[in-house]
């Protein structure tokens, strides 16, 4: 029973001690309600009972949700400007204990950047110069959010809308230079069109030949440097031709074996110092260990990758170190047992 005890300890220890994170995470541990570590992708260690995970933080982009802000220009325009800010966060110790509301705090600082950029700018300004003024957003967030831990990734903006009033003026300045302009491109246009058609043509058909000319060409070549091949070394080029796909074949399932035969090496090595320590500290408790390793090494040999997963490979080194300290300890037990039976059968009469 106390065996049993022990090894349900040892799994919970094992179990509450190893965190597996995820690519796109990262998670903050604390102790005693302090933050220890931050732990990164993959395996890590933590102490069992003392850590836990208080907060599991995606690193993922993010994108806050399209937002309006109503500005003026210098030239007395209310504009409505449409906004899209994408961030993701990089030091999450920083993101989890300095702000509550992460959305929130930066749509408020977009709102309140872009209102003061576009108070600098005239509207011909703001519709021209969008990408410059997508840039000065951008900066401006990364110095304000720089302490949350968060990085900007991306602003956009999205649309640039007017009043009514503005907007009908505009247009009708407008169609009346785009009507212009509009003859003058469609004559223009109907001229080149006539002139980039026949050039298309006449490209098509020279990039055609010249394709199939290479391709016969290639395809010629070929042919006789194998019929030469074959004709000088007749069996031998053949052969060399099957070895090469081979050894294509077994370079593809060389970095797999590799991986498999790596992990197996960890697990024997793991078993040889069990087993030392077993002959300084006697008890059968890390021999046992030391035979469930090179159980579970052998098994990663013969099973291949269906126990590639270190967690199976972990659980399984578990359960045969335990199965095999309770069948030692049985073995022990008969051993006595049958030394015993033998010295009353000698001095039986």
């Amino acid at each position: 029973m106390a065996a049993i005890a022990i090894a349900g300890l040892v799994l919970l220890c094992i179990y509450l001690g190893v965190r597996i994170v995820p690519q796109s995470e990262k998670h903050v541990v604390e102790r005693f309600g302090r933050l220890r570590v931050v732990l990164g992708p993959g395996i890590n260690l933590i102490v069992p009972f003392l850590d836990r995970v208080a907060h599991q933080v995606s690193i993922l982009e993010r994108q806050l949700p399209t937002a309006s802000q109503d500005a003026i220009t210098v030239d007395n325009v209310l504009v409505k400007v449409d906004t899209s800010v994408f961030y993701r966060i990089l030091e999450p110790e920083k993101t989890v204990y300095r702000i509550r509301d992460v959305d929130g705090a930066i749509a408020t600082t977009v709102a309140g950047i872009v209102r003061a950029e576009i108070g600098t700018m005239e509207l011909d300004q703001v519709q021209s110069n969008r990408s410059e003024l997508i840039d000065t957003i951008k900066s401006s967030v990364e110095e304000a959010v720089d302490d949350w831990g968060i990085e900007v990734t991306r602003a956009e903006i999205l649309d640039v809308n007017l009043d009514q009033a503005t907007r009908e003026a505009m247009l009708q300045q407008l169609n009346a230079e785009r009507e212009r302009r509009a003859q003058v491109t469609r004559a223009e246009g109907s001229k080149r069109a006539v002139e980039l058609n026949a050039d298309a043509e006449l490209y098509a058909a020279e990039q055609t030949a010249k394709a199939r000319r290479i391709e016969a060409d290639a395809e010629a070549y070929a042919t006789g440097v194998v019929a030469q091949a074959i004709q000088s070394n007749g069996l031998e080029a053949a052969q060399y031709q099957v070895a090469l796909k081979q050894v294509e074949a077994l370079v593809a399932l060389g970095s797999r074996a590799f991986v498999m035969w790596a992990l197996w090496w960890v697990w024997v090595i793991a078993g040889v110092l069990l087993a030392i320590v077993e002959v300084l500290v006697p008890g059968y408790i890390f021999l046992g260990f030391a035979i469930g390793a090179a159980l579970t090494g052998l098994l990663l040999l013969v099973g291949g990758s269906l126990v590639l997963s270190l967690p199976l490979l972990v659980l399984v080194f578990a359960l045969l170190s335990l199965a095999s300290w309770i069948l030692l300890r049985r073995w022990v037990g008969v051993r006595k047992g049958q030394v015993k039976v033998w010295d009353s059968d000698i001095n039986d009469p």
